[in-house]
């Protein structure tokens, strides 16, 4: 049986048909490397923003060591170290997001040019805040005791402590109400009327709301200052044995660092002066009478 020779015809649409076949696998390739491309071009981008988002955070961590800072310099430095963080994190680690979430669209699972995730930057620059955080409010609360003079910085963080917890609307303020709670929390059971005259003795804000400078002065005031000066001399007599005067080495024995530190700071004593503590008692109740 003869085989049927196909006519030109047909034999034309069979070449414009495999031409066609041919056209198209090679735009399925080209368009496969596109797509391989993009899909290199976004990993590599991602990469590139991590190293340098993890360099610039490394480079605000060694920025908060006070090295040889005074209390006011390493103040300063932390807040500005504080703006740039946040800028970070709202421009790049927002960026690096964004990146993140095309990944994923493109479902893009690995990463051959970084071992870092979205979660792993983000958990670092977190991190980050949380010890900036610490910084500014320790070395704050040094600084409100060193500028009331009557309370260490251990003393202040618990003023601030107890601040923030009943500081419910998180206005950095406490109202007549929470003001109220502080002080029932702290076994004090007053009446409307004896808040109102508290918040009158209080230089409040233009709202009549405390602030914590003036709820730490308040909190001195009405908890710290309830020794009396009789009290104070008969502690330091205990001290000095009966003696009237205590010697260096008995307060280093007998006061924590801060205590001492603030003792120095107002009065005179040295290894061969020891404190007259009657004079000491006179002159820091000098102001109350």
């Amino acid at each position: 049986m003869t085989a049927r020779v196909e006519s030109a015809e047909e034999l034309l649409s069979r070449w414009v048909e495999t031409g066609n076949l041919l056209e198209q696998h090679g735009q399925s390739l080209v368009a496969a490397q596109q797509q391989q491309e993009e899909v290199d071009t976004l990993r590599r981008n991602f990469a590139a923003a991590v190293t340098d988002i993890l360099s610039k955070v490394n480079t605000l961590q060694a920025a908060i060591s006070q090295g040889d800072k005074s209390l006011e310099e390493f103040l300063s430095a932390l807040r500005a170290v504080e703006t740039q963080k946040e800028v970070l994190r709202s421009t790049e680690l927002s960026a690096l997001s964004q990146l993140n979430s095309h990944m994923a669209q493109n479902g893009i699972t690995e990463n051959h040019y970084t071992t870092a995730s979205f979660t792993d930057v983000q958990v670092t620059v977190d991190g980050l805040s949380d010890s900036i955080a610490a910084l500014l409010a320790s070395s704050q609360d040094e600084l409100t005791a060193k500028s009331h003079g009557r309370a260490t910085a251990e003393q202040i963080k618990e003023f601030r402590d107890c601040f923030m917890f009943f500081d419910s609307d998180k206005s950095n303020t406490l109202n007549a109400i929470e003001l109220k709670a502080c002080l029932a929390s702290l076994g004090e059971d007053l009446t409307d009327t004896e808040m109102q005259t508290i918040m009158q003795s209080i230089h409040t804000n233009a709202q009549e709301q405390v602030e914590f400078d003036k709820f730490v002065e308040f909190m001195i005031s009405r908890y710290q200052d309830k020794q009396t000066k009789a009290e104070i001399i008969e502690s330091f007599r205990t001290l000095a044995g009966g003696r009237p005067t205590v010697s260096e080495d008995e307060l280093q024995a007998a006061l924590s660092e801060d205590d001492l530190a603030y003792l120095r700071s107002v009065s005179t004593f040295s290894e061969t002066v020891p404190l007259n503590y009657e004079e000491f008692a006179e002159a820091a109740f000098a102001d109350q009478i």
